[in-house]
């Protein structure tokens, strides 16, 4: 007992010296202790004017986005392309519901193939289907044989 409240006690130490030098480095020599200090962090836009993005996949440097609406956008070398994906049933447009999910295949490079899971409606139901998609071009064509 006395060995795990030791180490707890060596954690808490350990812990609270760090906070007293993370304040030291943050805070700057010239302004005075009383005001806060706000990091801004730094980012990149890699892709804007998205409609409803769901999952992100990348191979290499290239990135894909699904959109919940029906494509896949494709960003590669800073430079976004919407892609058509052609599906076998209507992809289905009510809140929840539409392209869901995307992977891109492990040998994705070799045999440009992705697995998708989308929301689609038969008169006035909906149902999921997870299917194989194949890239040509820009465009992805849900395969014959998927179910």
């Amino acid at each position: 007992m006395v060995k795990v409240y030791s180490i707890l006690l060596s954690i808490v130490l350990l812990l609270s010296g760090c906070s007293l030098f993370e304040k030291e480095r943050l805070q700057p020599k010239d302004q005075p202790e009383d005001e806060a200090v706000v990091l801004q962090p730094e980012f990149e836009v890699v892709a804007d004017t998205l409609s409803v993005p769901w999952s992100i996949n990348k191979v290499n440097e290239t990135f894909y986005l699904s959109e919940r609406t029906g494509s896949i956008v494709k960003i590669d070398n800073g430079k976004m392309e919407r892609q058509q994906v052609e599906l076998k049933k209507p992809l289905a447009k009510a809140a929840e519901a539409g392209l869901l999910g995307f992977v891109l295949d492990p040998e994705f490079p070799a045999n440009q193939k992705a697995f998708a899971y989308y929301t689609y409606e038969t008169g006035q139901e909906q149902f999921n289907r997870v299917v194989v998609l194949q890239l040509a071009g820009n465009k992805w064509t849900e395969e014959k044989d998927s179910p």
